[in-house]
């Protein structure tokens, strides 16, 4: 019988381990996270494209800046070769009247031709840099319409992912919020807008997995180091930042597991209790005898009080105890289990 019992037990309390707002857990639909994925593989690649083409067109302008300016810099050095050799030209008719007037006439020639090419490559490398005036400035309008559509990228992902800041902690799933991590971790750097979301989701994510580490605590064996610092790691969360639904969550988690020691503490009081009454009564304790004693006990020392604050609000504690009731309800001769469970948890205080 006690074999049986002991099942029962460990069923029940693993049936009730889980219960701790699970009424409040919504599964993510098969359907949505399809969604989210393709959602998210699409504006991987869009992000992609765009950031290549964007560093593609920044390059190009780059490099027709450094032409421009080696253009520049060719021109004044052929005008520098004009003024020379128009000097020389100057110098040569002066000299024209004292010397060999042929052999001066095919010198001024030659320079007249030297001088036309170079005007000639002047006009040429003119009619390049306003080529690449025109193209500098396409360039400029496309770099500025990549950063409009850079900008429009941005805020899509936002409008996509803004739900996992005010979903409820029960029913957010860490794959979502990672999920919306993933789509903007790549813009987040020099986006002064993404960054400022994508503090705001990681925050949530760090408060996301201290809940669900409270809400595992409190569906557990109380043990006291892992309560404690629980409890730490809530307060160092921000309850401004978040909605009215999710600081109540961390609030009610976080009163669960500061009076979880109290629960236990009631526990064993009712557990001694009722070994007494079993142990005086012996062969002869019977269903209706425990009834009555149980009510005896609970109206003694603000019991039922505090077993219907402590122990039935404790998640783990509520599904030991209603296990542990229904079995002495049935057979109240015989030993739970469960009392040595609950007598064998150390708690913060001793006193009972």
């Amino acid at each position: 019988m006690g074999q049986l019992n002991a099942q029962n037990t460990k069923a029940v309390v693993k049936e009730n381990r889980s219960s701790l707002l699970s009424h409040k857990e919504v599964a993510v639909a098969a359907d949505d996270s399809a969604n989210y994925e393709r959602l998210c593989k699409e504006g991987l690649e869009e992000k992609i494209r765009l950031e290549a083409l964007y560093k593609q067109v920044d390059e190009r302008r780059e490099a027709l800046e450094d032409e421009i300016e080696g253009l520049d810099s060719e021109a004044s050095n052929i005008n520098a070769s004009i003024n020379r050799e128009s000097n020389n030209l100057t110098t040569i008719k002066r000299r024209k009247d004292n010397s060999d007037v042929k052999e001066l006439e095919e010198e001024q020639k030659r320079l007249l031709r030297n001088i036309n090419a170079i005007k000639n490559a002047i006009n040429r490398q003119k009619g390049d840099i306003s080529s690449n005036d025109i193209k500098l400035t396409e360039m400029s309008r496309q770099k500025n319409e990549l950063g409009k559509l850079k900008e429009e990228t941005s805020a899509s992902i936002i409008e996509r992912n803004k739900d996992v800041l005010v979903t409820p902690f029960a029913q957010i799933t860490m794959d979502r919020l990672y999920a919306a991590q993933g789509e903007y971790n790549s813009y987040k750097k020099n986006n002064k807008t993404i960054k400022e979301f994508a503090a705001k989701v990681e925050r949530i994510i760090k408060y996301k997995n201290i809940y669900d580490d409270a809400c595992k605590a409190a569906n557990s064996l109380y043990k006291k180091e892992s309560v404690n610092s629980i409890l730490k790691q809530i307060s160092t969360i921000d309850l401004a930042t978040l909605t009215a639904v999710q600081r109540q969550e961390i609030e009610q988690v976080q009163s669960i597991l500061a009076n979880y020691d109290d629960g236990v503490m009631a526990f064993q009081e009712l557990v001694k209790r009722v070994r007494e009454k079993r142990g005086s009564a012996g062969e002869y304790y019977t269903p209706k005898s425990f009834n009555e004693d149980y009510d005896l006990i609970l109206s003694k020392n603000n019991l039922r009080e505090r077993t219907d604050k402590f122990i039935k609000g404790t998640p783990y504690l509520n599904g030991v105890y209603n296990e542990y009731i229904a079995a002495l309800q049935k057979d109240p001769k015989q030993t739970p289990e469960s009392e040595e469970v609950i007598l064998g948890i150390i708690v913060e205080s001793t006193n009972q």
